[in-house]
């Protein structure tokens, strides 16, 4: 029953995605489905969420209520949009990552992803934007297209300065 149930789940989603228990004394970037917002953990609004130049050197993760509107979200694509300082030339970066891990164990009722943050975010020192968003693709032969979309409102979170340089090989 429950083992068959969860094997249910796994097959409907992404076969290629990782499953694993994440650390709980990671503080999260909670998602309320209702009102669409993120909230920042405080150590995160604190010491912000990177340092210039940093390479996937931290994983941040999000939880979120795993069903919402008759949904489980656990099947659905998980992206986060994010919008980059300005880089030297004046011009914004924006981009879409996909999520790094996922936890359906941890706690009952609740969805926890990780998102590694790559060097393309942290070129550049200031303030990141991120938004995270849900989304279900339509694959039948007659029809294809969106068949479910929640998106988040936007949050941001600073990127330390550094001195950022190249390391010489």
């Amino acid at each position: 029953p429950l083992e068959e149930y969860y094997s249910c789940i796994k097959t409907l989603g992404n076969i290629d995605r990782k499953y694993t228990m994440l650390p709980y004394d990671e503080e999260h970037f909670e998602i309320n489905t209702n009102t669409r917002a993120i909230t920042v953990p405080t150590n995160f609004k604190k010491n912000g969420i990177a340092v210039q130049g940093d390479e996937l050197a931290e994983i941040v993760y999000f939880k979120v209520d795993r069903y919402f509107d008759y949904i489980d979200l656990n099947n659905t694509n998980i992206f986060i949009q994010w919008e980059a300082p300005k880089n030297a030339e004046g011009k914004i970066v924006r981009g879409v990552s996909p999520e790094y891990v996922r936890d359906i164990s941890s706690e009952p009722g609740k969805l926890i992803f990780g998102w590694a943050i790559s060097e393309d975010i942290t070129k550049t020192a200031g303030a990141l934007k991120i938004s995270v968003r849900f989304y279900e693709y339509m694959n039948d032969d007659k029809k294809q297209g969106v068949e479910y979309s929640l998106s988040t409102l936007t949050s941001t979170v600073n990127i330390h300065p550094s001195l950022n340089y190249d390391l010489v090989n």
